[in-house]
């Protein structure tokens, strides 16, 4: 019979997630037990496990297991017991920046049908920047 209750694994979940550049993500650990009362289970252990990011590059994680995206990437998230004996990993791939609005300039023209007008987008993204576009031509045509 166990003295103490026995740490099994960890599974980090989620196992793989794909993020924007600038976006979120929650990672949990949950740790599969033998219980010393006898019987077996799991318990979410993300406060009591050390996280780790293997690609600051791409994304940092906090105490918590949040990550904070930092450019587009892969990494390895790792949970580790505190007697650093029992570990889990998942896999963060981090993606260019999500579009968040396309702004349009002029935004309001006034265009007599048969001419041409030139406009110019401008992407802005998850991140806070900006992604500019080739300005181009819209020709009017009455119906």
């Amino acid at each position: 019979m166990l003295a103490v209750d026995q740490l099994n694994s960890i599974t980090v979940s989620p196992l793989t997630a794909t993020v924007a550049s600038g976006g979120s993500q929650s990672f949990f650990a949950i740790g599969n037990f033998t219980f010393a009362a006898g019987g077996s289970g799991n318990l979410n252990v993300s406060s009591q496990v050390t996280w780790n990011s293997s690609n600051t590059d791409a994304a940092t994680i906090d105490n918590s297991g949040n990550i904070t995206t930092v450019a587009p990437g892969t990494t390895t998230i790792t949970a580790t017991s505190c007697d650093g004996v029992t570990s889990g990993s998942a896999t963060l791939i981090v993606g260019p920046a999500a579009p968040q609005s396309l702004q349009l300039t002029p935004a309001a023209p006034t265009i007599a049908t048969g001419n041409t007008t030139l406009f110019t987008a401008l992407e802005l993204l998850s991140e806070l920047r900006e992604l500019r576009r080739e300005p181009g031509a819209c020709t009017l045509f009455q119906l």
